[in-house]
This record gives C-alpha cells, structure tokens and sequence, in this order.
C-alpha cells in the first residue's frame, strides 16, 4: 500500500456509531460509539483519537489544491470537536455532546473523505493491509520462538510485536494515536536494551521486525506525518535503509 489511510473515513466511521441524543451519561455512549464497555478507561483513547483524526483531516483538506473559501465551508465540521473531552469529562447528559454532530456537519465531512479518497489509500486498501500484518507479525512471533537467541532478545522482541499486534487490533478505538502510542512503547523497550539490539543486529529477525514496524507506521499515516519516534527507530531496526 503506498498511501496512508484516510484519516476523514476514520473519522466517519465513528461518527455513524453515535448512539443518538438521550439522557443517558456522556461517558457510557462514548463508550457505545468506540465499541468498548460502559466502565473501559479506554474510551478516553477514543475520544483522543477521535480529536487527533479530526485534526489530521483537517490539515490533510487545508493542505488541498482549492480555493480557501471551499476548503473552510467544508471544515466547519471541526467545531464539533471544540469541547468533545471537557463534556466527557464532565459526564453530563449524552444530547448535550451529541447535538453538536449534525446532519448538515457529517454531509460536509463526507466531502472531505472524498476530496481525500484521491491522495489516501481506501478503506478495503487499508483492511488488506491490516490482515497481512497480522499475518506478517504470527509468523515473525513463530520464528522468534523457536529461534536459537538470547533469551532476553526473544523477550524484547515479542513485546515489540505484542505492541504492533495491540496497535492493528485496536486501530478501530485508537485510530493514529494508537499507532504513535506503539511505537513509543516499542522505542522505549529497544532504548532500555539497546545491548541486547547490537548484539543481535546481524540476525534476520530484527531485520523482519523492523520491515513490518515499518509497515505498521505507515499504515497508521505516522511516517508522512514525519514523526521523529519512527525515525529513531529505523535507525536502530533499519539502520541500511
């Protein structure tokens, strides 16, 4: 896949889960929406997630070709979000959060998903790419374990897959930032045995790591992002290129 995903279907994917107004508490239907249960403390994950793809669409459309007064007549979706996190937190009644994502504001995002279906890879593009790499990291957690390695480099490397494992599965809650979440979790485990990672540099498997981490970056859009995580860790997973 050479385009990263579309960050506005992402975004409408969640939308179109919104239970409708009621009085039942913010918390427990944002909860509903991200597919967690009503006490997960992961819907705070979400509901970030759901932020940061909000802002990666809009400067992904601000960054289109056309002309500023049609790009902003078809960003004034974005002032849903102003006060998405402080009503959750607040845990007040569902419809005071729910009311602000119109009808008129999912019609304006669902031009932004089309607008960016031209330069981002499709949906079916981007669920293709998610079933090969969890094939990809089954197949690397086989050989890791019957692999003839130190024991704390077979250690350190099925974390680092368990969290590009963790980031795929659960790239429906966290979108992006579940991504960028991984790796930092991966550079910090690589940074704390960076003996261990010398040590075995030789080794095909930190070679397959490393191609399929690459993969998972880019797939979650953090490489054309430039983040600086991803670049820290081709340096030490990819360090010929």
């Amino acid at each position: 896949m050479e385009k990263v995903p579309n960050p506005a279907v992402w975004l409408g994917n969640i939308w179109d889960r919104m239970p409708p107004p009621s009085q039942a508490t913010s918390l427990s239907e944002w909860a509903r929406t991200f597919q967690l249960d009503p006490n997960d403390v992961r819907v705070f994950d979400g509901l970030q997630a759901f932020i940061f793809m909000a802002g990666r669409t809009q400067q992904a459309v601000s960054d289109l070709n056309l002309p500023e007064k049609i790009k902003r007549a078809h960003l004034s979706w974005t002032s849903a979000f102003s006060e998405v996190m402080q009503q959750a937190v607040g845990n007040g009644a569902w419809s005071n959060s729910r009311h602000r994502f119109t009808a008129v504001a999912r019609s304006q995002l669902q031009t932004c998903e089309l607008w960016l279906d031209q330069i981002c890879a499709s949906s079916e593009e981007t669920s293709g790419e998610f079933e090969q790499i969890l094939e990809e990291l089954d197949n690397l957690r086989a050989s890791v374990q019957d692999a003839d390695v130190e024991e704390d480099f077979k250690i350190l490397l099925l974390d680092i897959i368990e969290s590009m494992r963790r980031a795929i599965s659960e790239y429906d809650i966290r979108g992006g930032v579940g991504v960028q979440q991984a790796l930092g979790e991966i550079l910090g485990h690589a940074l704390r045995r960076t003996d261990l990672v010398a040590r075995n540099a030789k080794g095909d498997l930190l070679a397959r790591a490393g191609k399929v981490l690459k993969r998972v970056a880019f797939v979650g859009g953090v490489i054309k992002g430039g983040a600086e995580i991803y670049l820290i860790l081709q340096k030490i997973f990819l360090p010929a290129g």
